[in-house]
């Protein structure tokens, strides 16, 4: 996404034109006053009726400086008519000014604005926030519920769907509680004229380069948010994540500290410095924090090999039990301890797991859905039935992921799979959404053709790949004589930001085919190289299968075949290999014999290990070169090549298209590759089967012969053909004949 939107961002929601009406005295309900936030509020520069209304605030509101600004501020709510903060400045000015109808006017959007937000159950989970439009509204809504803030934080998850802030809030009666705000639904109807934000892709930039804007501007709160992750990929670098949280916690910001903390000791690859990490326990526990007691029991687990019989384990979760949910602070001591960047110590399973189980008996859903968790799969009837335990106390909880789970031990096929899964869905899980769409897809109906539609893009939304790349391919095939390029782009575009390498390879694709699209005329290479460096050959060879095999793709073939060339030239040996093949088998080109020897040669200089191999075969087998492919078999042997030893055993040992027998070299070939294997395939027990079998040996040829024909019924009960001929060389050697290739 261009970069201008930081800048937008940047100089706040005060940049904005006059081109709202006038606020009316006719009553307003929150939607509606959310309906009025639209692009035209934001441009480049500040209207001049509003040019001195940051001096409001430079001093304690006043008759005198209401009058002054009340013109600005009136001109301000006609365009951000959703500004809590704004809002309840003007309720107050209209006090101080004595204005009744004034001040029942805001009075009655603020309460509008209120109902709103907490409508609904919004704020109570992270999967339905409460929308705001900017952190400073955050504390107004907290003080206007009489509720004690404790601390704040941003929740960065792998998702665009909302730009979460996590608040710990206290009540007037002392009870802690969580809320959850999203800042992202304000971003997209500030700029839902940018198409980009079609797109996860998209949301996700205008989502970091929001908190950027934050981070320059000098909010701390935005460095538990931003710096520490990678703004195309969303994963966390240790050393900037460091950095970024410690800068926030010497902010003052309680919430920097104690994701700090979390990070530090669930993660021992973290390499935080011992001294630094415990004073930061030190200082939060003064803070008197739930979290930050419960962290002191985690860090003495972890850094002083305490188990919960430790007085100072039992005292810090005592303390923490005291200051919040016992069951949450169970479970979340549980899950600092779970290391997220590795295995978790064997010596700290047992601990977490028993921390789990208390959080269980209490209540808490995700520690029973884990416990659930640990006994799926098992058969015996204990595990079973542990198993539906803790996985019914997880649903009463009303998890989310406990429906999901549920979903799957019913069958999403069946009717009570479906309904968990639709409910699941309505929750924001975005595999029960991508599920629920996929299964709505066979029915014929267009209401339920556009309602998975609608499931497939929140699964997007949510970060679900999958959901993202259908979307895309949508777009090429809802109407092949017209493809939606664009809307492709866009999809594919997200799924590769979103880390799939599957949606990449569709993006080099496309680009290939369509590169008005890109920006770099090498984009299709530049993705297709990075595809081979982060996900390996397969996945960066997937380019030029989907340029020659796909539908939409492959109307000119040499684009496929250009892109194999340019890799081979970069040195990519499986390219170079996969060239061979498609010429020797005329697959998606003109067969040429002469041309797959030409790869197949270049690539074993460039070190593919089956080249050799394959390359033998098609002069032996296609070509009828016999002596040459032997020669080659050989030369692939000398490389290491254990199927060249196979195959040249056999055909020495069985005459195969009628070479001469050589049953003696056969046999030491045979021999050879079985005193440098630890486990052979069953098709090499076959071949020494065979070798043995022609020199006279039938003992040892039905020895070595079952074991081939048993192992190859285990391991590919379905190849059916093999099985036949296996069983049919077993007959020959219990006669006391052996296998002799006939023309």
């Amino acid at each position: 996404m261009v970069r201008w939107l930081w800048i937008l961002i940047a100089v706040g929601f005060l940049t904005a034109c006059a081109t709202a009406p006038h606020d009316s005295d006719a009553p307003l309900t929150g939607a509606q006053l959310w309906d009025r936030l639209a692009p035209d509020s934001v441009v480049d520069e500040i209207p001049e009726a509003e040019v001195h209304l940051g001096q409001l605030f430079e001093r304690p509101l006043s008759a005198e400086s209401c009058t002054e600004h009340r013109a600005g501020l009136a001109h301000y709510l006609n365009r951000i008519p959703v500004d809590l903060s704004y809002r309840k400045a003007a309720i107050e000015c209209a006090m101080l000014l004595n204005e009744p109808d004034w001040q029942q006017r805001a009075q009655r959007h603020f309460d509008a604005l209120l109902d709103y937000a907490g409508s609904g159950g919004k704020g109570q989970s992270p999967w339905q926030p409460m929308p705001v439009l900017h952190v400073q509204d955050v504390y107004t809504l907290i003080e206007t519920r009489g509720l004690a803030l404790n601390w704040m934080r941003y929740l960065s998850h792998p998702t665009a769907r909302h730009l979460l802030l996590e608040a710990s809030l206290t009540d007037a009666g002392g009870r802690e509680q969580r809320y959850y705000f999203d800042l992202l639904e304000p971003l997209l109807r500030l700029y839902s004229d940018n198409p980009a934000l079609a797109f996860p892709s998209g949301r996700r930039e205008l989502m970091f380069t929001s908190l950027e804007a934050d981070v320059f501007n000098g909010d701390a709160l935005a460095l538990t948010g931003y710096l520490y992750m990678d703004i195309e990929s969303g994963i966390v670098n240790p050393n900037s994540a460091q950095r970024a949280l410690s800068q926030a916690w010497e902010a003052g910001l309680p919430g920097g500290g104690i994701t700090l903390a979390e990070f530090c000791i669930g993660n021992p690859e973290s390499n935080c410095a011992t001294d630094a990490l415990e004073q930061l326990i030190a200082d939060l526990t003064e803070l008197d924090l739930g979290e930050a007691w419960a962290l002191a029991a985690a860090h003495r687990i972890v850094k002083q090999n305490a188990d919960l019989d430790d007085a100072e384990v039992i005292e810090s979760l005592a303390r923490a039990a005291a200051l919040t949910a016992s069951d949450r602070m169970l479970f979340y001591t549980a899950d600092v301890l779970t290391n997220e960047l590795g295995p978790t110590d064997p010596r700290i399973e047992p601990i977490r797991d028993e921390l789990l189980r208390r959080a269980a008996d209490q209540g808490h859903g995700i520690a029973n859905l884990r416990l659930a968790l640990m006994y799926s799969g098992q058969q015996d009837a204990d595990s079973k039935q542990a198993f539906e335990h803790h996985l019914d106390l997880a649903l009463s909880a009303d998890s989310p992921h406990a429906l999901m789970i549920a979903a799957f031990h019913h069958g999403i096929g069946s009717v009570q799979g479906r309904a968990y899964l639709l409910e699941a869905a309505k929750r924001e899980m975005p595999a029960a959404q991508f599920l629920s769409a996929i299964g709505m897809f066979d029915d014929r109906r267009t209401a339920s053709h556009a309602r998975a539609l609608s499931l497939l893009r929140e699964a997007a939304y949510g970060g679900h790949t999958d959901a993202m790349r259908i979307l895309g391919l949508f777009a090429l095939g809802d109407n092949p004589e017209q493809p939606d390029w664009e809307q492709a782009h866009g999809w594919f575009y997200s799924g590769w930001v979103f880390g799939d390498p599957e949606s990449a390879a569709f993006l080099a694709a496309l680009l290939s085919v369509r590169p008005e699209l890109a920006e770099d005329p090498d984009a299709t290479f530049m993705i297709t190289r990075s595809l081979y460096v982060e996900a390996g050959a397969e996945a960066a060879l997937r380019v030029s299968e989907i340029l020659l095999e796909t539908q939409s793709f492959n109307q000119d073939a040499q684009n496929g075949i250009a892109l194999l060339k340019r890799m081979s030239d970069e040195g990519i040996n499986e390219a170079s290999f996969t060239l061979a093949e498609r010429f020797r088998f005329g697959d998606r080109v003109d067969q040429n014999i002469s041309q797959a020897e030409l790869w197949y040669r270049r690539a074993h200089k460039q070190g593919h290990a089956e080249a050799l191999f394959e390359h033998a075969g098609m002069v032996f087998f296609t070509l009828n070169e016999h002596a040459r492919g032997l020669s080659l078999f050989e030369q692939a042997i000398d490389a290491g090549h254990a199927m060249s030893a196979n195959d040249l055993a056999w055909i020495l040992c069985t005459g195969e298209s009628g070479v001469p027998l050589d049953s003696a070299r056969g046999q030491q070939v045979i021999d050879a590759l079985f005193a440098r294997l630890d486990e052979p395939h069953p098709y090499q027990y076959s071949t020494k089967a065979a070798c043995h079998a022609a020199r006279g040996e039938f003992d040892l040829a039905l020895k070595f012969h079952r074991i081939a024909l048993k192992r190859t019924q285990t391991d590919d009960p379905n190849n059916e053909s093999v099985i036949e001929e296996m069983r049919a060389r077993l007959m020959l050697y219990e006669a006391g004949q052996p296998y002799i290739w006939q023309p």
